[in-house]
């Protein structure tokens, strides 16, 4: 977990009051726009109480009494709409703190991330790309500890959201409007990167972008239907490399990505059929290689055993006896 660390920039004084008007929201803001009018809630606590924790703005440039949000969106659309509603003035007008200076890009950028880390979290679309932008704006590519010191997430989270950020800008866009549930790519990034670490052969043959828009249409035409879905990729991976049989889950795999109509239910089905019988005919390939054994053994030896290799037969005929045929 990132440590607590002081705020990037100093506040002119300690809190001043501007009206609504004056103020412009900031174009950096990665909030997703399908959350910016839920502020009912919001709205209510207001009328009771008033706003209890300051907006943080910067002057605008060129301007002496216009500034720009930094943080504090939904503080200042409920107030928006709470004065539109009622004309009251006192919502009109709301408590800023003024940052000393205006911050360059990066710097607002950074501010908002550790606001949002501490506060009112933004969803994963939103988080995902703010991290992408604020690694596309330095000199040189952070690296996974430098990004959890710029934004105060944990190495866990930057690496997800790194992971989000692999996925195709349109695609991404459609969980950013709301248009995708956002935990569709969650756990298909998830449980992709585990298949890529088990089975790189598999990212060898279809790319990142072919597989995630393949699976990514499955959800839109309603053939995979439930986000933990995609949970059932890596365990099918697992189950497979356990039994040694690698194989059933590539051929599986492909079934996924070359029939549309193919769902991740339909490769549980595969993969259980194909193991079961693949269990059961290993198995009996060691019964027949085991019966070879015994008969090598009695031609070339006769039928007298050890007594201890006597015991183990006399031990395997007993549990022969109680087995049953299906």
């Amino acid at each position: 977990m990132a440590e607590n660390r002081a705020p990037l920039h100093e506040f002119r004084t300690k809190l001043d009051y501007v009206k609504l008007e004056d103020i412009e929201t900031n174009p950096n803001n990665p909030r997703e726009p399908s959350g910016k009018e839920k502020v009912q809630d919001l709205k209510e606590s207001i009328k009771r109480v008033g706003i209890l924790v300051p907006l943080v703005v910067y002057q605008k440039p060129g301007s002496k009494s216009k500034f720009i949000l930094v943080e504090g969106e939904r503080r200042y659309r409920a107030c928006h709409q709470l004065y539109d509603e009622t004309k009251e003035t006192r919502f009109g007008e709301v408590p800023v703190n003024i940052l000393r200076t205006q911050p360059d890009a990066y710097e607002n950028l950074q501010t908002m991330f550790n606001v949002h880390t501490k506060r009112r979290k933004w969803s994963r679309a939103a988080q995902a790309e703010a991290q992408g932008k604020l690694s596309d704006m330095g000199k040189t590519k952070p690296n996974t500890r430098k990004l959890v010191d710029l934004t105060g997430l944990n190495e866990v989270a930057v690496e997800e959201n790194r992971t989000y950020l692999k996925f195709p800008k349109d695609i991404r866009e459609l969980a950013f409007e709301g248009k995708l549930n956002e935990y569709y790519l969650i756990l298909l990034g998830r449980n992709l990167r585990a298949i890529q670490a088990t089975f790189p052969q598999i990212f060898e043959k279809y790319d990142w972008e072919t597989v995630s828009r393949s699976l990514i249409e499955k959800v839109q035409i309603k053939i995979i239907r439930r986000t933990r879905d995609f949970n059932n990729l890596s365990s099918l991976a697992n189950t497979c490399i356990e039994y040694k049989n690698e194989h059933v889950f590539l051929e599986a795999f492909d079934k996924l990505m070359q029939t549309r109509s193919y769902s991740i239910d339909d490769m549980v089905t595969f993969v259980d059929r194909e193991l079961g019988y693949r269990v059961n005919e290993t198995f009996r390939q060691h019964c027949l290689a085991f019966k070879d054994s015994l008969l090598a053994h009695a031609k070339h030896r006769g039928y007298e055993l050890e007594k201890p290799t006597f015991a183990v037969l006399a031990e395997i005929g007993r549990i022969i006896s109680d087995l049953k045929t299906s």
